[in-house]
């Protein structure tokens, strides 16, 4: 630092020095850790965002591949019993001159037809109705013994036609939910085992409270399930490659969903004596 000054009409100029060094070094190994560090915090940066962005991408990566399973399956379902119906119509249009009792059974096979792709479009707009949370369940008091008997009451004739026996074994169980889709549950657990039952056998329905939580049970004689199947019978589109024909593979899934609205669980197992079981679990009301 220079700074001139005047003595007795003379000119002189006063220097003071000091040594930099010190400062200089540490000026220097601070501008080297912010370099350092800036780069290391950018990198780990980038590294976390990558990992956090990789987790938040699985749900939709899964969602994109749901999508295209279901559609694709859906695809397939639609495909059988269309072909029967553009069959069917192919042989009515090459005997249009002939009455209708004359050509086979074209049009019970269309009727036939017609019913599934009911029941599948049915089961499809319900499913996509509730992944898009688009479905609002009703909340009252409801007795799951009354549902289930309603249930089997609106499946007995079908029971009837191939030979099987339906009984109920309940106890008032009162559980808060939907009785539509309660009842829709029930059904579907029965229909399945009415499905898969023998001729000749039965089908059992047990309702009863546990502690807290309401018990249905739906038990069937049949050959039971695949030990490696399940935990696929849930799934939706899925069909043990034994499975009767008929059935679209949603039922099952239909039934688990809810299950899961109505914050209860469902699990199927095979009975010690042969058959299967599905066991749902609610909250008592």
């Amino acid at each position: 630092l220079t700074r001139p000054i005047e003595v007795a009409g003379a000119t002189w100029f006063v220097q003071i020095l000091q040594d930099r060094t010190a400062e200089l070094r540490t000026l220097r190994t601070l501008l080297g850790v912010l370099v350092v560090g800036g780069v290391g915090v950018l990198g780990a940066s980038i590294a976390i965002g990558y990992a956090y962005a990789g987790r938040a991408l699985v749900p939709i990566r899964e969602s994109l591949r749901r999508q295209r399973e279901f559609a694709a399956d859906a695809s397939h379902e639609l495909r059988t019993p269309l072909s029967v119906i553009r069959g069917s119509v192919e042989h009515l249009r090459r005997n249009a001159t002939r009455p209708v009792a004359e050509v086979g059974t074209a049009l019970e096979d269309i009727d036939a037809e017609v019913d599934q792709l009911t029941g599948l479009v049915d089961d499809l707009l319900l499913l996509a109705r509730a992944d898009s949370g688009a479905i609002e369940l009703r909340r009252q008091p409801i007795d799951l013994s009354e549902t289930a008997e309603a249930a089997l009451r609106a499946l007995r004739e079908a029971a009837e036609r191939r030979g099987i026996t339906l009984r109920l074994e309940a106890a008032p169980a009162v559980v808060s939910g939907d009785p539509d889709r309660l009842r829709q549950l029930v059904a579907i657990l029965v229909d399945n085992a009415i499905k898969n039952s023998p001729s000749g056998s039965t089908v059992a329905v047990h309702v009863e409270r546990v502690r807290d939580r309401v018990q249905v049970r739906v038990e069937d004689e049949g050959r039971g399930i695949d030990p490696n199947d399940l935990d696929r019978v849930f799934e939706r589109f899925w069909r043990a490659p034994d499975a009767p024909a008929g059935g679209t593979g949603l039922g099952l899934a239909i039934a688990r969903w809810i299950a899961e609205r109505h914050a209860g669980s469902i699990a199927a197992r095979n009975r010690p004596t042969g058959g299967a079981r599905f066991e749902v679990l609610l909250p008592a009301a």
